[in-house]
């Protein structure tokens, strides 16, 4: 998946740098207040620069959000990489044995862990970046240029989920991966709207997967 900024292009490395602040600057906002409190005035006091170094980088709020989007969507696909190379290590113990019943329990176990553990990730050490996405997929649904950079980044997930799963033997790997991430997506979202006076119910969420991942591996 290719990334591109739309705001002022830079070259100069106190130029990127300075536009990174703003941009950090923007999700910090957008996961505390909202897509609605980001207002370049804001912007500048968040990034501690000056109000016009927000308006010299992006011409409008639209482009503003727009690459904050883009530059939170760049991080997620490097977290999602490194998801996916721990993924296929795991899987590589089951390479080249039979598909008996021990093997598909390993493969439930493993798959199991595996996305557990990314949801507790997502929901404790990455909560602001749940709670950026969730403020841009409800402003994607008004804003063709947010929605396209939004589907597109679904579907890097979605590839990875179906490889993974049909590497793992499932059947219908492009369906499965898809009923997975909404799986995924539902529960990381409950656990965030639990809020953080809770801690993460591991167990909880671990049966929710394990009956998704037998579901799709035993059928």
């Amino acid at each position: 998946m290719t990334i591109r900024f739309q705001g002022r292009k830079v070259s100069r490395r106190t130029g990127v740098e300075r536009r990174e602040r703003i941009l950090n600057a923007t999700l910090a906002i957008i996961a505390r207040e909202g897509v609605r409190g980001v207002r370049h005035r804001a912007v500048a006091a968040e990034a501690d620069v000056p109000l016009s170094a927000t308006t010299y980088y992006f011409k409008d709020l639209t482009d503003l959000l727009g690459d904050a989007f883009r530059h939170y969507a760049r991080s997620a696909m490097a977290a999602n990489r490194e998801f996916e190379k721990r993924s296929y290590d795991a899987l590589r113990q089951f390479e080249g044995r039979e598909r008996t019943d021990e093997v598909i329990a390993g493969l439930v176990d493993t798959l199991t862990e595996l996305t557990t553990s990314h949801i507790e990730y997502q929901v404790t050490e990455a909560r602001d970046y749940r709670l950026v996405e969730s403020a841009f997929s409800d402003e994607a649904l008004r804003d063709p240029g947010l929605k396209k950079v939004l589907v597109n980044k679904f579907q890097v997930v979605v590839d990875l989920i179906e490889a993974f799963l049909a590497l793992a033997g499932s059947p219908n790997a492009a369906l499965d991966s898809k009923l997975l991430l909404a799986t995924i997506l539902r529960t990381e979202y409950e656990c965030i709207l639990r809020g953080t006076e809770q801690s993460f119910d591991r167990p909880a969420v671990e049966q929710v997967i394990r009956r998704q991942v037998e579901l799709i591996l035993r059928s």
